[in-house]
């Protein structure tokens, strides 16, 4: 990453076409990354095969860091 550079991260979630979510975080500081941290969850997706996409939002530069997906 670049010193001195603020990396904001917006995303948007949909399955199977439709929107289901978003996250967003704006850093307080250069380093401010966060761990952790649970984007999106969902508890009601009924039993079958299903497309989930994770799209980078906004309307400026985002940056999207996947560390893993716990599935269910």
């Amino acid at each position: 990453m670049n010193e001195g550079v603020v990396y904001t991260t917006n995303m948007a979630f949909f399955i199977d076409g439709e929107a289901v979510g978003s996250y967003s975080h704006i850093p307080s500081g250069e380093t401010d990354f966060l761990y952790n941290v649970s984007c999106y969850a969902n508890a009601n997706i009924p039993d079958g095969q299903h497309e989930f996409v994770v799209q980078a939002a906004g309307g400026q530069n985002s940056v999207f860091l996947f560390d893993y997906l716990i599935y269910t």
